[in-house]
């Protein structure tokens, strides 16, 4: 019998990253699996309990049910799952560090067929699902050009440590 669990997600577009990710709809629970490495992420963070347990969300949070994988060999048959504080501190962390990596490599591919910079944007947020796209744009937009800053910077240095003119 599958296990539905409460995660409190921090940002919009992580709760959107993430339901595109398992190919959830906007609504309703996610399934999620260990077939992937957020979904073997979230599933090694679930903690077992003889009572249930809550966390206090904050104004911004966005609660998301999760529906868990089942596990044939799980010792905890009878008990109730739940993240700590700290488990959804490090799952969010993981999540912004996964929507980051996935927004790079997805706007390299677009460079890659020349694809006009803004038309990128729009069809990452379109892909994803985002919502509220026009106040994300900006977000983005800012967010890959500071990366690339910090990564020509970086090669800057690189290149003239080893005497590249």
């Amino acid at each position: 019998m599958s296990e539905t669990i409460k995660l409190i997600i921090r940002k919009e577009e992580h709760e959107d990253f993430l339901r595109f990710i398992f190919g959830s709809p906007k609504k309703g629970p996610i399934p999620i699996d260990r077939c992937r490495d957020v979904g073997k992420y979230i599933c090694s963070r679930v903690r077992y309990s003889d009572k249930p347990q809550s966390v206090q969300t904050c104004k911004g949070d966005f609660p998301v049910d999760l529906i868990l994988p089942e596990r044939g060999l799980r010792t905890a048959t009878s008990h109730y799952v739940h993240f700590t504080r700290e488990d959804i501190d490090k799952i969010n962390d993981y999540l912004s560090a996964e929507f980051n990596q996935f927004f790079r490599g997805y706007m390299l591919a677009g460079e890659d067929l020349n694809m006009d910079y803004q038309d990128l944007i729009e069809a990452f947020m379109a892909g994803i699902g985002i919502r509220n796209p026009g106040t994300k744009f900006d977000t983005l937009k800012k967010k890959d050009y500071r990366h690339r800053e910090k990564i020509h910077k970086i090669l800057s240095e690189n290149l003239q440590r080893v005497g590249y003119q």
